[in-house]
């Protein structure tokens, strides 16, 4: 079960939702890779699999944030681990600036809106999802 927020701008009123982690639509590795990546990214990321035989896969929805716009992005990912080592893991870059993006954690008042720019973006009920 996959987990979420609704974040709402107090300027300019626009909402987003972000549901992150893994739904019942993604249950396994290979089922969330042929979902959510298409092209050369998806054909890498089942060859090094075959390759490496990673031990631990990690998958899933996750919150970005652009370091220099200051926006939150939603994106799916995949790690692959192998000895402690990561032998690969998804970048992505922001669409505005080209900037790449970084993992974080929410605190929605860090953040701008994607509309307005504004810094006044508050975070709203928590949900569930499938």
């Amino acid at each position: 079960m996959g987990f979420g927020f609704d974040v709402r701008c107090g300027k300019c009123g626009r909402k987003q939702q972000f549901q992150l982690g893994i739904g019942m639509m993604d249950c396994g590795f290979e089922n969330f890779v042929e979902r959510h990546f298409k092209g050369k990214r998806k054909t890498r990321i089942l060859a090094l699999v075959q390759e490496h035989e990673p031990a631990e896969l990690h998958y899933g929805a996750r919150l970005y944030s652009c370091p220099k716009c200051e926006v939150l992005h939603q994106r799916c990912c995949v790690g692959l681990e192998k000895g402690g080592t990561m032998l690969f893991e998804t970048q992505f870059w922001c669409g505005r600036c080209r900037t790449v993006l970084v993992p974080t954690e929410l605190d929605a008042s860090h953040f701008r809106c994607w509309h307005c720019s504004e810094k006044t973006l508050e975070e709203m009920s928590p949900l569930c999802w499938d």
